[in-house]
């Protein structure tokens, strides 16, 4: 196996538009309480200002501050759904 070098290496291409589209402009970020008094993340929502509905989320706690936070906090609406499609939804046929 012979190891690259300098001489061997494709040129870098240059010039070529970079797509950013994946990147969030905003976090918002779930934590839970440990036992020993800190906190653990346990997830994301990125938030995007070319979504309507982000930049709407955006805006508005970036005017409300804390306070907008808070009232997020009493609005939002925690779901659980298991990856393997068993969430005690199947057809009753009986």
């Amino acid at each position: 196996m012979a190891f690259q070098t300098q001489s061997n290496v494709s040129p870098i291409v240059t010039g070529v538009a970079k797509n950013d589209n994946w990147k969030s402009d905003a976090f918002l970020n779930i934590y839970m309480p440990t036992r020993q008094g800190g906190r653990r993340k346990i997830g994301s929502v990125g938030l995007k200002l070319n979504k309507p509905q982000d930049k709407q989320l955006l805006d508005y706690l970036a005017d409300a501050g804390e306070d907008g936070l808070a009232s997020l906090k009493e609005r939002i609406v925690l779901d659980f759904q298991r990856a393997d499609g068993h969430n005690g939804d199947e057809l009753d046929f009986g």
